[in-house]
């Protein structure tokens, strides 16, 4: 046997004993990988790094990784845990430098959102760290559950409900899907599981109660421990929950507080969709907004730059004034599109015979004969919309997409070009026409947010830079 194979044979055996817990012969076992082998070494060192965190060494765990690191003998394994030992010792500024070394090895910055998220939160740089939470839920790696209760997080969570004000804030807030985590952490099932930092705010006698688990790199109660003090283990796991469900009320009022600064711009962004002939971005400002808060309909009419939207207003106000909550019913129809199209269809069955008629009645009837495939009767109620709706681009688009798709080219051809001038702003107009070029449904539609009053729509609307990208032709 060479000995690279013999090198990986003990990391092998190293990794088997640390996870049964055996974590001195795990360390007896890493220090005989030699400092020649250039591919074992750096991984024994991150191994012994992480053994050394397990047993809460972090000063050993520091002092070795950024000795390794200044030999330029380390990988991406030595970079994470001396940065993880440094982080737990307070030593932020550091950690924050050694976790930028991840760059080296082609892994962008952005793969480690939340660890910056949290750097910032310690830091006191809200902002900052809400906008690296941000970018990490929108493809979360190491958010979970859990993360609710980070201790390196809390105080960005105590400044969201406290303190948030800005409005580009407060959008980067209501984007986020925080809900559904929120709720996971605090199921009275949810596992508990905490790190070297979140160990510090709790007694002795409860640290007592965990040990490090390897699978899951975060420390984990431990049976024996809790069987032990049983006592001791009912106390820390009810204020656990208490501590968790206020963070969660914390997370609450910030984007209560969020929603409030959101709606509050609705109404200028509808004008300022409105003056550039968007009628169909005014639109869901104006619906979004009074279905959150019907009394905010008359600012609509109050807001400079309405007028060319002004049937639109008239027309939601003459439904309110038949149905209390129009708008709010209509947006509650629009959020089960995807989730629970039956509930949709339950809802919409309630619009009085009044309203039937009514354009947004109408859309949602569309748009749900769509998602259950019936063509054939979505396709007249988008065309129809084209004549009530000429400056929204909603009905044009979908038809367009619904006769694309039953291969009519020549009908969604002629769908497709009448539609208003604004529909050159969204992204989906591009690839309908390379569709509609091309004959086939090659591109797909772009993806987008869940639209929480965003002035882009949630990424519908085209960015500056595609915008300037079309003007600037390279």
């Amino acid at each position: 046997m060479n000995d690279n194979a013999e090198n990986d044979r003990i990391l092998t055996e190293a990794s088997g004993f640390g996870r049964l817990g055996l974590l001195a012969e795990a360390e007896a076992a890493l220090r005989t990988v030699p400092e020649s082998d250039s591919e074992c070494y750096p991984v024994a060192q991150g191994g012994l790094g992480q053994l050394f965190i397990a047993q809460h060494r972090c000063e050993d765990a520091a002092r070795l990784g950024l000795a390794v690191i200044a030999e330029g003998r380390h990988n991406i394994s030595v970079v994470v845990h001396t940065m993880l030992a440094l982080t737990f010792l307070g030593r932020i500024d550091e950690a924050r430098r050694v976790l930028g070394k991840v760059e080296d090895f082609g892994r962008p910055l952005a793969f480690h959102a939340y660890q910056m998220a949290c750097f910032e939160s310690l830091s006191g740089n809200f902002r900052e760290a809400l906008r690296w939470l941000d970018l990490e839920l929108r493809n979360p790696r190491y958010f979970k559950a859990r993360s609710i209760g980070d201790s390196d997080l809390l105080p960005l969570w105590i400044w969201l409900g406290a303190e948030l004000s800005i409005l580009e804030d407060a959008h980067r807030l209501l984007a986020m899907p925080l809900k559904s985590f929120c709720t996971e952490a605090v199921d009275p099932r949810a596992e508990i599981l905490l790190d070297e930092n979140d160990l510090k705010h709790i007694p002795e006698s409860e640290r007592r109660l965990f040990r490090f688990s390897f699978n899951k790199h975060m420390c984990e109660l431990d049976c024996s421990a809790v069987a032990a003090k049983p006592g001791v283990a009912e106390q820390f796991i009810a204020e656990r929950k208490r501590h968790v469900a206020a963070i969660v009320m914390m997370i609450n009022a910030g984007r209560e507080r969020a929603l409030r600064l959101v709606l509050n711009a609705q109404p200028l962004y509808a004008a300022a969709q409105a003056a550039r002939g968007n009628h169909l971005a005014a639109r869901w400002h104006v619906t979004w907004a009074v279905g959150h808060r019907p009394d905010m309909l008359p600012r609509f009419f109050e807001t400079p730059g309405v007028e060319p939207i002004l049937p639109l207003l008239d027309g939601l106000l003459a439904a309110e004034g038949i149905e209390p909550g129009f708008c709010r019913r209509m947006e509650a129809v629009g959020n089960l599109l995807d989730t629970d199209p039956d509930g949709a269809w339950r809802m919409l069955e309630r619009t009085p015979v009044a309203l039937r008629d009514h354009p947004l009645n109408q859309l949602r009837w569309a748009t749900l004969f769509d998602k259950d495939g019936d063509l054939e009767r979505a396709i007249p109620i988008y065309l129809r919309l084209c004549n009530v709706w000429p400056n929204d681009p909603v009905g044009f688009a979908n038809a367009t997409d619904c006769l694309m798709r039953q291969h009519r080219w020549d009908e969604a051809k002629k769908a497709f070009e009448p539609a208003p001038p604004c529909y050159s702003e969204f992204r989906l107009y591009q690839v309908q026409m390379e569709n509609l070029r091309e004959r086939s449904m090659n591109c797909p539609a772009p993806s987008m947010q869940h639209f929480q009053g965003q002035p882009d729509l949630g990424g519908v609307l085209k960015s500056n830079s595609e915008k300037n990208l079309e003007t600037n032709p390279l």
